[in-house]
């Protein structure tokens, strides 16, 4: 199962256009964890920052704006997993 399937039960059309692969949650599960809470500030962020981008209207934007995103998902997730591998097992 992938990521996309679980969040949307389908694959997402872009991703049979594009070279981005979505990612076997058997992936994502390498590491038990507990769920992470959002704090209610990162709730209202999160809020805030869906309405802005459901605002934009403007095709360029959203695309740098995917672009950036895309960019600290993959730098937390390395980051993440730097701070997994620092832990002694």
């Amino acid at each position: 199962m992938y990521v996309t399937e679980h969040i949307g039960r389908e694959t997402y059309p872009l991703l049979r256009h594009t070279r981005i692969r979505p990612i076997p949650l058997a992936e994502l599960a390498e590491v038990t964890m507990e769920p992470i809470a959002l704090t209610l500030g990162q709730q209202f962020d999160l809020e805030q920052r869906s309405r802005d981008i459901s605002s934009i209207t403007d095709v360029k934007e959203l695309q740098e704006i995917t672009k950036d995103l895309l960019l600290a998902w993959q730098k937390e997730i390395a980051r993440s997993r730097a701070a997994i591998s620092s832990h002694p097992k």
